[in-house]
């Protein structure tokens, strides 16, 4: 089962603060790009907050995982997408495929979402590559969160040599629902900047195949058995 760290072009990025929900959900670039950060308390997040002259302004957080899978080529049978919770946990989290980009991130990249387009809801038109966390406290901040990945995620890691994810909000980001209270509504997170790899992003994933010991050897540590591909064995000795 090998596990695949996202790289250190990872970050978010951020909207400006807009009089508008629109203005700050659908925005085409960010106020800002932060790729260097080890850790995030809005890794995803949305932010309601109240005017002095009355009224109310929005800021939303969008961060973007990138993971070299250029060695998978065999059918992927499983993947979770683990990510180490960092400080805000008041919100929800979901992951959609993104645009690949080369080198740093950008404030351009805030709506680099296939199948994103301006002034609709995600669910249903962008590729959803994991799970849903809906929140509630279920988002831990004092270790790594594990969420599903789709069929999706799977066919593109087996097809494709890098992906991108995309974690946003879901209540409110993802749904294009404008926030009725004041507040911050988040999930916080670690990046791959974070020194050595404890709390980086990964995707551990299960390759189809054999999936028993041999000789005392977990499936997950055995590549080749006779220079046979572990995912080509199908049964040895005619045992499954």
């Amino acid at each position: 089962m090998p596990d695949i760290y996202s790289g250190t072009g990872d970050g978010k990025v951020q909207s400006l603060i807009s009089p508008t929900w629109a203005g700050a959900r659908d925005a085409t670039a960010g106020a800002s790009a932060l790729d260097s950060a080890s850790s995030d308390g809005n890794f995803v997040a949305v932010q309601r907050f109240g005017s002095r002259g009355g009224g109310n302004t929005y800021r939303v957080h969008r961060s973007f995982l990138t993971f070299d899978v250029s060695g998978i080529t065999s059918t992927v049978a499983d993947v979770e997408l683990k990510i180490y919770g960092y400080s805000g946990n008041d919100g929800t989290i979901w992951g959609v495929k993104g645009l690949n980009f080369i080198g740093s991130l950008s404030i351009f990249q805030f709506d680099d979402i296939a199948g994103y387009s301006v002034g609709n809801t995600m669910v249903g038109n962008v590729t959803q590559y994991t799970e849903i966390n809906t929140g509630g406290g279920n988002w831990s901040t004092s270790g790594y969160n594990s969420l599903s990945g789709t069929s999706d995620l799977k066919d593109d890691i087996q097809s494709e040599n890098s992906i991108t994810i995309v974690m946003t909000d879901y209540l409110y980001d993802a749904r294009n629902i404008t926030p009725t209270s004041n507040g911050t509504f988040n999930c916080g997170g670690y990046y791959a900047d974070n020194t050595g790899t404890s709390k980086d992003p990964y995707l551990s994933i299960k390759i189809a195949g054999y999936g028993h010991k041999i000789n005392t050897v977990a499936a997950a540590n055995i590549n080749k058995v006779n220079t046979i591909e572990s995912a080509n064995i199908g049964k040895i000795n005619t045992v499954d």
